[in-house]
């Protein structure tokens, strides 16, 4: 737990089926139960920022709530590993533990901390990808509602494709940033 009442941070905290913690009258035992029942709770759980933002911090968490998790838990996902590593196209390995954080705007962060994402990305497999793109919509017959756009996609996947032509590797930022741009094409509406 960190940044939550009065615990600046816990560290990390093993805890099995059965844990007991002991400590005198208000040493802190309840700040560290309560991210853990806001994290899953049965009924209830809301999330105030009265009580629940911690003092020193009570603005920039109100500012943006989303930023600042409170509470995370690792768990170990025994023989549903193969089915996460499938849903998750990751190694059975990398889903055998999953880490669950819940930040103070009521979202929750799913992340598998064994997953070790590749760093690059062959450009050869994305480049055919877009090619193909491209070669569709040049081909297609657009309505003339959206013919402009249909060009504007044609030109973008062009100069998208010389890119990763001029480029050896990619790093997860370059391929996000290429997704960004081809997911601009498409209107909001």
């Amino acid at each position: 737990m960190t940044n939550f009442r009065s615990v600046a941070d816990s560290g990390y905290l093993d805890l099995d089926h059965v844990t007991a913690l002991i400590g005198v009258n208000e040493s802190g035992k309840t700040n560290l139960l309560l991210p853990l029942w806001k994290l899953n709770p049965a009924n209830g759980g809301e999330i105030d920022p009265t009580s629940d933002y911690p003092k020193a911090l009570f603005g920039a968490i109100r500012a943006a709530p989303a930023s600042f998790q409170f509470v995370t838990a690792e768990y170990e996902t025994g023989d549903g590993a193969a089915t996460l590593a499938e849903l998750g196209k990751i190694p059975v390995e990398a889903a055998a533990i999953v880490s669950v954080g819940r930040n103070y705007d009521g979202s929750y962060t799913v992340s598998f901390p064994r997953h070790r994402p590749q760093k690059t990305d062959d450009r050869t497999a994305i480049l055919k990808v877009v090619g193909a793109m491209g070669r569709t919509l040049s081909e297609a017959t657009p309505p003339q509602s959206q013919a402009e756009l249909f060009a504007g996609a044609v030109d973008l996947l062009r100069d998208v494709s010389a890119e990763l032509r001029a480029a050896t590797d990619l790093s997860p930022n370059d391929l996000i940033r290429l997704r960004d741009r081809i997911g601009a094409l498409i209107p909001a509406e």
